[in-house]
């Protein structure tokens, strides 16, 4: 369970601009015990899902699930950030819209 989460984790990072993303970034760097450069590319990762997502017209689910993901997020133990399952009809929808969809 733990290493689908980080799989979805990572897709869904790849998406929304760094800035609005650095914060959650961190955190999750911290929680898994990374450093700066794992900042960085979790920004960087989520800046192109964001991307995606635009470019498939899913932008809106897209953010649905990071504000869910900002927000619901705990560090629980060393190297576990997670919701719980508590962003997964977010998840859902947003990979549903992305399976469903061709590029724009």
């Amino acid at each position: 369970m733990r290493c689908a989460f980080l799989v979805l984790l990572a897709a869904v990072l790849s998406a929304s601009g760094c800035d609005d993303f650095s914060a959650y970034c961190e955190e999750y760097v911290d929680c898994i015990d990374g450093n700066d450069a794992d900042v960085e590319a979790c920004e960087i990762n989520t800046g192109a899902a964001a991307d995606r997502a635009s470019l498939y017209g899913c932008s809106d689910y897209f953010d649905s699930y990071q504000a869910c993901l900002q927000e619901e997020s705990k560090c629980e133990g060393s190297d576990n950030f997670t919701t719980e399952g508590r962003c997964d009809d977010e998840s859902n929808e947003y990979s549903s819209c992305m399976s469903d969809s061709l590029p724009i």
